[in-house]
């Protein structure tokens, strides 16, 4: 004996979305790959900001360096030489 619905019942598009979007997330594929782009992110981050830190202590130093030689401007001829000008990367 087969049962019949009385009235038509469909599955709601929002729910059938939901469905195709978990399964496409449970292939393996997607989850590496995935993985794999959340890490690349990650170490791009990490060697963006160590770049922007190690940028700023170079400046830093090379501006105190900068400060020492015009306030030591008139040191006997005995003293160190001079620096030279800084050279731009």
């Amino acid at each position: 004996m087969q049962l019949v619905a009385a009235n038509r019942v469909e599955l709601s598009t929002f729910l059938k979305i939901l469905n195709a979007v978990k399964a496409f997330f449970s292939l393996t594929v997607v989850r590496i790959v995935l993985g794999a782009a959340v890490l690349f992110v990650l170490v791009y981050l990490y060697l963006f900001i160590r770049n922007a830190r190690r940028k700023s202590k170079r400046r830093a130093e090379k501006m105190r360096q900068y400060e020492e030689m015009q306030t030591s401007g008139n040191r006997d001829q005995d003293g160190p030489p001079d620096l030279p000008p800084p050279v731009h990367r």
